[in-house]
């Protein structure tokens, strides 16, 4: 394989961060890189193809693609910009890969063909213009997702029919629905050139195994062969069931996150003189012990159940309204940007809602995101503290002293009511004297 990779970047900043990346990961196995893009500065270690158009496509892609053909590559693969790489195994699977010539993608999109695609969205006048250009049998033009394509001796006729076809989709575009962002849907109009021209287009199984090892930096992709970073995430939630409603807390808490946080995993820690977990749907670890509780020990038994990367820690009565701050921070951390982030400001106690304040400042319990490994390295929860309470501070102090890289996001989460737990003051005069032994001077708690 001649080794030339490309990307397109255009957006807001996270798409040239994303894209920086992939190129930079690219270049460290010695493929030569290219970037279509109107930023050239941002790309001063790779080859810039200028990106000057006077209406954004995402059908644009192809114009670089054929750029490189014009240069003398034969063989381009090509990657949209914010796609992951979560293992670098991805790399000695294509160099492995026996391209045939013509087109190879991953996957089918939805929906499965044109005549499904044109009778779903009304779109007849894009149909006749297509059959006034000699375009017709709309059912076999199959969908192709083409966020990750590989093109290899791919002749110029391909070409030059993708762009009659790019403008004939864009005046259908504006002429019916004034659309002034153009190019969705653009892997049917790659399906019919290659139709139009004799252009083989293939699914490569080899290819298709290579999705397992990216990730896609957008939420919404849950039902695909390319997951999610939501899927590198495991929500660790420790429970002891000291009466009926902190069960009850458990099964709102558990229904919230597998909703809102699809495609992760989650994890039930629970701790207590005999098991209450009824439901199914998750993993789980119980650990038989008399009172008192031990949250510290409780959170850190889910945490070496964990396989995943990332780790998201939430007590069996918390709620993030702003759940998707959870998938704002593992942008962050797949950016390395990131160690450990807090995704709230404030904590509202209910069932009087009052706003909780302790130490004159910010929560810094109830819910915590963090990279798995480098919490490991730092001791995980420090289980000297026994019950619930100031293993929160002592942690978050530690985990900043030991130089993770630390950000609050603004938001709110509700903690919900139920009884008081059996030697709270016992074990909270405890657990603050512990606190107070290991503090000192360079606490950080300026920073939360």
């Amino acid at each position: 394989m001649n080794s030339v990779f490309v990307t397109f970047v255009y957006g807001d900043d996270s798409y040239f961060k994303f894209g920086k990346k992939l190129l930079d990961k690219f270049k460290e196995y010695k493929y030569t890189t290219y970037v279509y893009t109107d930023n050239p500065d941002y790309f001063k270690d790779h080859n810039v193809i200028d990106y000057t158009p006077t209406k954004f496509s995402y059908h644009h892609k192809i114009n670089a693609i054929e750029l490189l053909y014009k240069k003398g590559y034969k063989e381009v693969l090509y990657m949209d910009a914010d796609l992951l790489i979560s293992d670098d195994i991805v790399f000695n699977i294509l160099s492995k890969i026996k391209f045939e010539d013509g087109i190879s993608f991953t996957r089918n999109g939805t929906p499965s063909n044109l005549e499904s695609f044109i009778n779903d969205y009304n779109l007849f006048y894009y149909k006749d213009e297509l059959n006034k250009n000699g375009v017709n049998n709309f059912s076999e033009i199959e969908s192709i997702w083409e966020d990750i394509l590989f093109f290899k001796n791919v002749g110029e006729d391909f070409f030059s029919k993708y762009r009659e076809l790019t403008e004939l989709k864009h005046k259908s575009d504006e002429s019916v629905h004034g659309w002034n962002r153009f190019g969705d849907q653009e892997g049917y109009t790659i399906s019919i050139s290659a139709k139009s021209t004799n252009t083989k287009i293939q699914i490569n199984p080899e290819f298709e195994n290579c999705l397992s090892f990216f990730r896609a930096s957008n939420y919404t992709y849950g039902d695909t062969p390319l997951l999610s970073i939501l899927n590198d995430l495991d929500i660790i939630i420790p429970f002891r069931r000291d009466s009926d409603e902190r069960l009850s807390n458990l099964k709102t808490v558990l229904k919230y996150y597998k909703k809102h946080i699809p495609g992760s995993n989650i994890i039930v820690s629970e701790q207590g003189t005999e098991q209450n977990i009824l439901v199914n749907g998750f993993d789980y670890i119980f650990r038989k012990k008399d009172l008192p509780h031990n949250q510290s020990q409780c959170i850190n038994d889910g945490v070496k159940l964990s396989k995943k990367k990332y780790i998201c820690v939430i007590d069996c009565d918390i709620i993030l309204l702003n759940y998707h701050n959870i998938y704002f921070a593992l942008k962050d951390m797949f950016m390395d940007e990131l160690d450990y982030c807090l995704p709230y400001t404030d904590c509202f106690d209910l069932p009087e809602f009052n706003l909780r304040e302790p130490w004159g400042g910010k929560c810094v319990g109830g819910i915590f995101i963090i990279d798995r490994e480098k919490f490991i390295d730092v001791g995980m929860n420090d289980e000297k503290f026994i019950g619930w309470g100031r293993e929160d501070d002592e942690r978050h102090d530690r985990l900043l002293k030991n130089g993770l890289i630390f950000k609050r996001m603004s938001g709110h989460i509700i903690h919900m009511n139920h009884p008081m737990q059996s030697n709270l003051v016992e074990t909270a005069e405890n657990n603050m004297n512990i606190l107070n032994q290991l503090r000192n001077d360079n606490s950080h708690f300026d920073k939360i």
